[in-house]
């Protein structure tokens, strides 16, 4: 499509009601991604958003494929461009994740998981996650076994930090010094010893 041909007659293109999405699937989860309050938020006409979408699901499609793009396939290229030692790739991982600020949005796709479109990408998005982290552990010599366990509680206690920092962030660390403790910590624990053979399946 031209350039002209992504434009309405106000000069708001497809990407700009994308970016739009975005931002309010991150900060208030999918049932921000509504046309009107987006358009008012755009200064722009519901003429205009049907001029690029056939309709609101087809936006949040979009919204929710940026997300899994930004959030976790860049997040993994980054991690991977420029380190080699898995350890010391997991322990940027940690940095990343745990050093930006927080937005509601992921913790809403949960609770709006109903939705089959947004239901499609979680489970995409977290399969991947849990993979990444899978593979780092078993790049570093740890068993399969071993490595996908670790890797889904180390998932599992990402998402509980997330919920910990929307519903009570008083208790989540917050001084430097100790967020660069608490990363340690869990890198170590992560990289670990390993379980005995006898308990690998």
């Amino acid at each position: 499509m031209s350039v002209a041909a992504n434009k309405t007659k106000s000069g708001l293109t497809r990407e700009a009601w994308i970016t739009a999405a975005f931002g309010a699937l991150m900060e208030t989860g999918p049932k921000a991604v509504a046309v009107e309050p987006l358009a008012r938020a755009l200064g722009a006409t519901k003429g205009s958003f049907y001029w690029h979408f056939d309709g609101r699901e087809e936006l949040l499609r979009c919204a929710l494929e940026r997300w899994e793009s930004v959030n976790t396939d860049d997040v993994i290229a980054r991690v991977d461009r420029d380190l080699n030692d898995p350890r010391a790739r997991a322990r940027t991982l940690i940095d990343l994740v745990t050093g930006r600020d927080f937005r509601r949005g992921e913790l809403d796709m949960f609770g709006s998981a109903v939705d089959p479109d947004v239901a499609a990408a979680l489970t995409r998005v977290t399969e991947a996650r849990i993979a990444y982290v899978r593979r780092l552990l078993e790049d570093a010599g740890i068993p399969e076994g071993t490595a996908r366990r670790r890797a889904f509680l180390a998932y599992s206690s990402y998402l509980g930090r997330m919920q910990l920092a929307y519903r009570v962030p008083a208790v989540v660390p917050q001084s430097p010094e100790e967020r660069e403790l608490l990363a340690e910590e869990f890198t170590a624990v992560l990289f670990g010893p390993e379980l005995p053979a006898g308990s690998e399946s």
